[in-house]
């Protein structure tokens, strides 16, 4: 027998996926992660029977703090949490 330590793989492989699905800069999902999420939800509400809530936030006017302050205070703004 032969066996072969494949942890270092599998963190690499779950890195890269997070990657994939989720915005560097605040960590939640990428539009494509998201889309497909709700599209889950919408089906397992009708298969179920079940209910989902969706909370959207619009940050209003975030385009002039990019276009007046640049993209780095934009991302600031975005990666600013709760102190």
């Amino acid at each position: 027998m032969v066996f072969h330590d494949v942890t270092r793989l599998r963190t690499l492989a779950m890195q890269l996926s997070h990657q994939a699905t989720h915005d560097g800069l605040t960590g939640l999902l990428n539009r494509v992660a998201f889309d497909a999420r709700v599209e889950q939800a919408i089906r397992s509400a009708n298969q179920r029977e079940k209910q989902h809530a969706l909370l959207y936030i619009d940050l209003d006017q975030f385009k002039i703090v990019n276009d007046t302050c640049g993209h780095p205070a934009g991302d600031e703004l975005l990666h600013a949490g709760p102190t």
